[in-house]
Parts: C-alpha cells; sequence; structure tokens
C-alpha cells in the first residue's frame, strides 16, 4: 500500500486544524461573551415628558371634585441597574452555577423639584447564559409612593419572565417579559425588523422591535399576591392607596353614594433590540395608573384616557440620547465579535475544503508520477 506523501500529510493535516478551529473557537468565544454582565452597573435615563398625576397636598375644599388634584409637570424615570456573581442553592439544598444578582432601582422624579412620584426597588436572580430568571423564591420587590405615604415590601417569590434583559441572539418571537407595576408576566410580541436608516439607534445594523400591552391589572389584588394573608403591615399600606367619597366627586354623573376606588394600572410598551448582543437600545412606554371602584370600572376608564378625576399617574416615556448612546456602546463589541467569528470561521472552512482538495490532488499526481516511472 502507498503511502501518502509527506506534502500531502502536512496540507491535509493543516486542513483538519484549519476545520476544527472553525468549528470550536466561535463555540468558545461565544461562551464567554455570552452570559450576563457582572460586577457592572448600568444607568437608564428618559427625556423629560409631562405627566399627569394625584396630588393628595392640593388645596381643596369639601365642595369640590375630585380633578382639584390633578396636576401636570414634567418628570423623568430613571433605573440603576446593577449586577453582581450570586451563590444560592435551591430548595433542593443544589447550588445554582453561573447566576447574577440583579438589584434594580426605579424611580420616577418632578423634573423641576426632584420629588419622587414612586420609587420600585427590585432584587431578582438571572441565570447568566439565558437571562431568564432562576424559578426559586428568591425575588423581592418593594414600592414606595410618596404622595399615599404607601410602602410596600414583597415577600420573596418566584419570578417568571424577562426583565431588562433579552437573550443572546434574540429571535423573531413573543417572549415573556416581567411588569414590576403589575408583579407578573405578559408577552413581549416581535412586530417588525428595522434598519438602521429607519431608526437611527444603529446604522448599518438591523433592530427587532417588540410591543407589549398590559392589560388593566387590579394593584391591590397584584401586590397580595406575593404577600401573606397575615401580613398585616402590607394590608395596612394597601389600605392607605384608596380613595372614598360620594360618587359626585368622582363621577360626572355620580350621586351622594358613598364609593371606594382602589388602585389599577395598564401600560404599553415599545422595545427596540440589538438581536446579536440582546441589548435594549431604546424603550418607549405609556404608564397609566388609575382609580376605580372595580375591574370592569377600570377597563372603561383606561379605554377613555387619562381621567382627572380618577387618575394616579399619566405618562408617556421614552429614553434620552445619553442612554441610547451607552446602549449602543454596549451592544457594538458583541457585534463586532460575532462580524469576526462568523467571517473567520467562513475564511478557515473555506481554506480547509480548499486545502483538502490541493492534499488529495498533491496525492493523485504523485501516483501518476509514480506509475510512469
Amino acid at each position: 500500500m502507498r503511502k501518502l506523501p509527506r506534502i500531502s500529510v502536512v496540507i491535509i493535516t493543516f486542513a483538519v486544524i484549519l476545520f476544527v478551529i472553525a468549528e470550536n473557537v466561535p463555540e468558545l468565544v461565544i461562551s464567554q461573551i455570552k452570559p450576563l454582565p457582572v460586577d457592572s452597573t448600568r444607568v437608564i435615563q428618559t427625556k423629560q415628558s409631562p405627566t399627569s398625576f394625584y396630588d393628595p397636598a392640593a388645596q381643596c375644599s369639601s365642595n369640590d371634585t375630585n380633578d382639584c388634584h390633578y396636576r401636570t409637570e414634567d418628570t423623568q424615570f430613571r433605573v440603576i441597574i446593577s449586577s453582581t456573581k450570586a451563590d444560592i442553592t435551591s430548595a433542593r439544598g443544589k447550588k445554582i452555577k453561573d447566576a447574577a444578582r440583579v438589584d434594580v432601582t426605579c424611580e420616577m422624579v418632578l423634573t423641576e423639584s426632584k420629588y419622587p412620584l414612586l420609587t420600585i426597588e427590585d432584587e431578582v436572580h438571572l441565570q447568566r447564559g439565558s437571562a431568564h430568571p432562576i424559578l426559586e423564591p428568591t425575588s423581592k420587590l418593594s414600592l414606595v409612593i410618596p404622595n399615599f405615604d404607601v410602602h410596600y415590601q414583597s415577600q420573596p417569590f418566584v419570578r417568571e419572565g424577562l426583565q431588562h434583559y433579552l437573550p443572546f441572539n434574540t429571535e423573531r418571537r413573543s417572549y415573556s417579559f416581567f411588569d414590576p407595576f403589575a408583579q407578573q408576566p405578559f408577552p413581549l410580541d416581535y412586530v417588525r425588523t428595522e434598519s438602521g436608516d429607519e431608526n437611527g439607534l444603529l446604522p448599518g445594523h438591523e433592530v427587532f422591535i417588540f410591543e407589549q400591552t398590559v392589560p388593566v391589572v387590579d394593584l391591590t389584588a397584584a401586590a397580595k399576591a406575593n404577600m401573606s394573608a397575615e401580613d398585616s403591615a402590607n394590608q395596612a399600606e394597601l389600605h392607605k392607596f384608596q380613595l372614598s367619597g360620594p360618587s359626585w366627586k368622582f363621577y360626572k354623573n355620580g350621586g351622594s353614594q358613598q364609593v371606594t376606588l382602589s388602585p389599577f394600572y395598564t401600560a404599553k410598551r415599545t422595545v427596540w433590540v440589538e438581536p446579536t448582543s440582546g441589548t435594549i437600545l431604546n424603550e418607549e412606554t405609556m404608564l397609566h395608573f388609575l382609580f376605580a371602584e372595580d375591574q370592569a370600572d377600570a377597563e372603561k376608564t383606561a379605554a377613555a384616557g387619562p381621567n382627572p378625576r380618577r387618575t394616579l399617574i399619566h405618562t408617556n416615556m421614552t429614553w434620552d440620547e445619553t442612554t441610547k448612546a451607552e446602549a449602543r456602546s454596549v451592544a457594538m463589541p458583541t457585534m463586532e465579535t460575532m462580524f469576526w467569528l462568523r467571517l473567520g470561521a467562513f475564511v478557515f472552512k473555506y481554506l480547509s475544503v480548499a486545502l483538502f482538495i490541493y492534499g488529495f490532488w498533491v496525492f493523485a499526481r504523485s501516483r501518476r508520477l509514480a506509475a510512469v516511472d
């Protein structure tokens, strides 16, 4: 049996090495850049936007309807997201690997006075590889509304749905996305793809657009879902978050009968995502907090738009330019790395095939020459 010529062996071996590199190095690099970052902090801030809200400190007489508490001022929403490596154990006593603890502070403040209309402190543990929450009762959430002196603190609960991050290599599909006010997830639906020229967020690159509609949610019921029936402190906090009085104060055709209104909430958000890294590049959100007697009344009120007599907070928010620029700077390194990985893998595979063909051609040629000799 004739041996392969040394040059053929070298060429084919080199081709195999190139093919192995093309197949394995990208996966190795992706395994390093895919997990969520730890020991990092990101700040998100919205542009100033007119916000309508209920001001209990407004000087109103007993004969005034409730719209005398209705004010409109510019507000901004500020979010601070900090992530650290988590060391947690499941309920079955097994250590959960590669987890991140994400602490988030959200605050809506009046732009001029810096007075906070609401503040949320949120703690969640995520799987670094997928950005999904760990299905253990480790999430906590607190809500402070100074205008009503409300200080609510949830018990530890199991978080469902994505939040703040979308997965690496985001797909054109719906994702379950957690809303901190409703304290439950709702679908975040893929709606279209825009080029960089259309949205101005990433020139020359495609951006995925997702939309979410949060239906009208009873905030009292949502809060009770993550607290025990014996939690008297939180029960008292929720009781503060109500309005009572004669019906005519809250409804145009209301009479003298006494009514008690509870808080409800609905929202719509549009999210722009760089799909390779899963980085959110921009978010536009409509928040509508309102008072109503029951679910049917709340849905009717929300559908009609802001009602001066029963609006708690209503605003439309979008990220400011600094936040968008920082989001681009987060996405670009991953995009560039993936571009060079794909290009390198293609070139190495192309060279590998070419060298395989050349190596066997050299072998066949050497056999022909040997046969002639």
